[in-house]
């Protein structure tokens, strides 16, 4: 059993006139283990991230950039024993399709008529740590999401990441790790909340159902695991 609480302010804005969206985000977390309470972290992970977006078809390809470094603690935010730094460039790509799988139209923003949409993430990232070893890895994430009512949204990802490690101590570790992850959301009802206000207020809070599982193979045998993930997540979240 796993708790795992976490807090992200972010911001987003057009770059002048620009097609390109910047963004920034700074996130808290910490992870709890009711079994296990050595195992216990707390992460700090602000973010940064330069992207186009085509002003006429939001589903066009979609190159990013993205600078991602964390803070790793032992409890609480007590010693910092680990900093990986990701540096990222990729690309999105999105399909949206309406109920009757008719494709969206071009527009600036199509989500309002979508009901499935099917994309991906392709790219290439450098990792830089402190301690060693640092590391090269390519991704490819395809993902799909189905809007079945007001209040439920269903979506699967399977990000797939290939990573190259530095050789260290000679040992060149190469691991390939698969990580499908399905979701069920349901947004609370307005109605339940006091009215639309009243959920506006409250973060406009849903629930998700997460289950997932995490595969790792290795040429170093202790790095290879398989790990099963089944969980309720709690969010609300904000907007000015």
């Amino acid at each position: 059993m796993e708790g795992s609480p976490l807090v992200r302010l972010g911001w987003a804005s057009q770059l002048f006139d620009t097609p390109i969206r910047v963004s920034g985000a700074a996130s808290f977390e910490t992870e709890r283990f009711v079994n296990a309470r050595d195992a216990a972290i707390d992460y700090i992970r602000p973010s940064a991230r330069a992207q186009y977006i085509n002003p006429q078809d939001d589903q066009d390809y979609s190159p990013f950039l993205s600078y991602v470094p964390r803070l790793d603690f032992d409890p609480t935010f007590a010693n910092n024993f680990a900093t990986p730094q990701d540096l990222t460039l990729g690309i999105d790509k999105v399909f949206n399709f309406d109920g009757d799988f008719n494709r969206v139209p071009a527009a600036s923003s199509s989500s309002a008529p979508t009901v499935w949409s099917f994309g991906f993430g392709v790219g290439g990232q450098r990792r830089f740590r402190d301690p060693s070893p640092q590391s090269y890895a390519f991704f490819f994430n395809p993902s799909a999401s189905y809007v079945i009512s007001e209040q439920w949204n269903a979506s699967l990802s399977i990000p797939i990441t290939r990573r190259w490690f530095d050789t260290i101590n000679a040992v060149s570790q190469r691991n390939l790790t698969v990580e499908p992850t399905g979701v069920v959301e349901y947004v609370i009802p307005g109605d339940w909340l006091g009215g639309a206000d009243a959920a506006r207020m409250l973060g406009n809070p849903a629930i998700d159902f997460v289950v997932g599982v995490e595969r790792n193979w290795s040429n170093v045998s202790v790095a290879a695991y398989s790990q099963w993930r089944t969980g309720i997540v709690f969010k609300t979240g904000w907007r000015f």
